[in-house]
Order: C-alpha cells, then structure tokens, then sequence
C-alpha cells in the first residue's frame, strides 16, 4: 500500500513524512476520533516474513518509540542488509519501563539503568544540537562501551563551540546537557524560548533625534566659555582623586529572572501572604505555584541559572515562603494558615516549627536564626511573635492596644 499524505489509515489521516530507517518508515497522523496528532510506523512489506525483524518491531512498538528506543537483544550476527547500530545490553532492562537508547545520544540516567522520563529526550536533543553546531558527537568512543563511560563520566566540549554562537544557544545547551536530571530542563517548549532569545532583555532604544541633536552655539549659553573650561577641569581633578582613594568595588553579576511555570502548575497568588523569595545569596527563588495537574497551591524551588523551577518535596499547601539566613531552608506558612514549617532546599520532610492559635499572616528569618512572624485573624491582629529557627515556643514581642 502507497501511503503518502492525506492518506487514511482508519481513524488516522497521514500529514507528513517524518523520517525513514532500517526498520520503515515513520509518518505524523491526525486521530480524527481522539483529535490529536500521532506517530504510525509502516513496516515494508519485505518485512512481513522476517521474523526477526517482526520481533524488533514488536518491541519497540510495546516501549512508546519508533527509532531511538532500543530493546534487549541477543549479542548474534542480525540477519543480512539490517543496518543497526550495536545493542546495547544491561540487567537494567529487567525492569518495567525502562528505556534505553543509540550510546552516542543516551542520557546518563539511561546509561546507569535507571528509570527515565521525558529529561532524557531533553538530553538527546542537546547532543543533537551540540553535534549539529560542532561537526563531532557530544560523547564518543570506540565502541559502545567507550561511549557510554563519555556519557557518565565526561562533560561536553562546549568550548568546541563556534565563536558565532550567540550566548543564549550555549546557555540552552548547559541546561540540556546537565547530567543530573534535576538540575535539567524538563520541558522542551522552555528550551524553545530560550533559544528564541525569549529570557534576554533588550537594551533600550537610543533616541536617535536627541543623540543627533547639534549643540547650542557658545554665544547662546548662559555659562562664559572660560569659565566652563574651568568648572570642568576643577571636576575632572576632584573626579581623579575620588577614584584613587575610594575603596574597590567588585561588580556583582547581572541575573535576570523570568519565571515561566509549566502550564499544568501556573502560579499561585495567596492574597494576603508573599508569593516569592530570593535566597541571601541570589541562587535560589521559591515561589508560590500551583500543584502539578491542578489543586491547591505549593511551593516551587528554581536555581537562578535553570529555565524552570521544581515542586519541592513534602511542602504541598505552601505559602509565604521564606529564605533562612545560610539558604539552606526554606519556612513557609502551610494552608490553612496557622502552622509554621521550614523544608530543605535539596528535599526531604518538612519539619514543624510552631502551631498558632490564631491564622499566621507572614514571616522573616533573621541572622540571629529568630524567625519573627505575625499573626491575626482579618478583623484584628495579634501582633508580632518569634520562634527559634530550630522551632520551640513562641516569644510575644508586641501586643496591639485594641
């Protein structure tokens, strides 16, 4: 059968030629039942009394990939003409779920066996780039098992890259090739706006009229020529002896923050509470979102130098958060408002700071690691209050003359 677009297979109707391998081809469809876009793999006819080959197809199909995915395989000769590249083979594969895929283009999670997600295709996509941009392979070796030590163990050469690449192209790449898939960008749409240049800031326009604007002639200014001339060099004196003895200053790096959360977790704004915090070293910004999928809102932890941020672990129904003195912690008031708890940074169980009697209306956690925080209902407010940062009773510190 000649399938070519507008073709109908069923339900599906074929719109494009994706791609051509050993095993057929792979076309983009439209489910008109479903109303979503698909992949359909048609296998040549001479394929049809392979079983081998049958075989492979099979498994692939059962893994949700059409090329990249690779399943088990006995290490034997592959029956004639199928061009392939090496198997790869691992206990891992005993495992329900697991993906594994060509060395060159495997995730460092997919290499050490372990269960993967769509990070590893945000991986693949980096080498891709990288390689496209550099004429070489991101990882390479010998044989399969020279590259997948490269994957693991090395990092790429970015300084391989062209003089001609904008910045904002290696800033994608860094966070596509992360080996740690939490420190990776998890969304292939954020890469996209990245690489449009969507996190950069223009530098503002120059009026053009005004920079081109010709000088009042010196008999028209109120200020004798001489005397300008006089002005400007007792100022360039004064400006010389400032700048050698003032103290030095080192300039603090220019950070630009754009928060774009996912679409199934867009932010959550709680009103009466803080909705974000930037951790005392600039590293860190938490922010109030909601839980993925929809619900109530929960706390999201983004390093500066990554796209998107992560939900952090154990702090559902979040809000107000704060930075502890060292970053290390983040305190947060947990819905419905009257209990006061702090989470790690790098994960784990929140831990309980103090229970109020009364609704908590924010807090600030100070270097002498007291967290002061206020409390009161919306008609009348209980004052300021402060609790150790290891949690403990509660110190009054003000109370309201009603």
């Amino acid at each position: 059968m000649s399938v070519t677009p507008g073709t109908r297979l069923g339900v599906y109707e074929i719109t494009a030629l994706l791609g051509v391998g050993g095993m057929g081809e792979v076309y983009r469809a439209r489910d008109t039942k479903l109303d979503r876009d698909v992949a359909i793999k048609v296998v040549p006819e001479s394929f049809a009394k392979d079983s081998e080959r049958l075989a492979r197809f099979t498994r692939e199909a059962k893994t949700l990939d059409f090329g990249l995915a690779k399943a088990l395989e006995p290490t034997r000769a592959l029956s004639p003409g199928l061009s392939q590249v090496p198997t790869i083979t691992t206990p891992a594969m005993t495992q329900a779920g697991m993906i594994l895929g060509t060395a060159a283009y495997m995730s460092p999670e997919q290499a050490r066996g372990k269960v993967v997600d769509g990070r590893a295709d945000i991986w693949a996509f980096g080498c891709v780039l990288l390689e496209m941009l550099t004429g070489k392979r991101a990882f390479g070796g010998e044989d399969v098992t020279d590259t997948i030590v490269s994957v693991i163990s090395k990092e790429p050469d970015f300084a391989a890259l062209p003089a001609t690449v904008p910045p904002r192209v290696r800033q994608a790449l860094r966070v596509c090739l992360r080996k740690d898939p939490k420190q990776r960008v998890g969304d292939i749409r954020d890469v996209r706006l990245a690489l449009e240049g969507a996190f950069e800031t223009a530098a503002p326009a120059v009026d053009a009229s005004a920079a081109t604007a010709a000088p009042a002639p010196a008999w028209r200014q109120p200020v004798p020529v001489a005397a300008t001339a006089l002005l400007v060099g007792v100022l360039l004196a004064a400006l010389a002896a400032w700048a050698f003895t003032r103290p030095a200053v080192v300039p603090a790096d220019l950070i630009r923050l754009v928060i774009v959360p996912p679409d199934d977790a867009p932010m959550n704004f709680a009103g009466n509470f803080p909705d974000l915090a930037i951790s005392p070293d600039g590293t860190l910004v938490v922010y109030t979102g909601a839980a993925p999928g929809g619900g109530g809102p929960q706390l999201h932890l983004r390093p500066m130098d990554q796209v998107i941020g992560t939900p952090l672990r154990c702090a559902d129904g979040g809000v107000g958060p704060f930075f502890s003195p060292d970053g290390a912690w983040v305190g947060f008031v947990e819905v419905p408002g009257t209990t006061l708890k702090k989470v790690s940074t790098v994960g784990g169980p929140p831990v309980t700071l103090i229970e109020s009697p009364t609704p908590i209306r924010g807090a600030s956690w100070g270097a002498d690691d007291q967290i002061v925080f206020g409390t009161g209902g919306p008609d009348v407010s209980g004052g300021l209050s402060r609790v150790s940062g290891g949690g403990g009773e509660a110190e009054v510190l003000t109370t309201p003359d009603a």
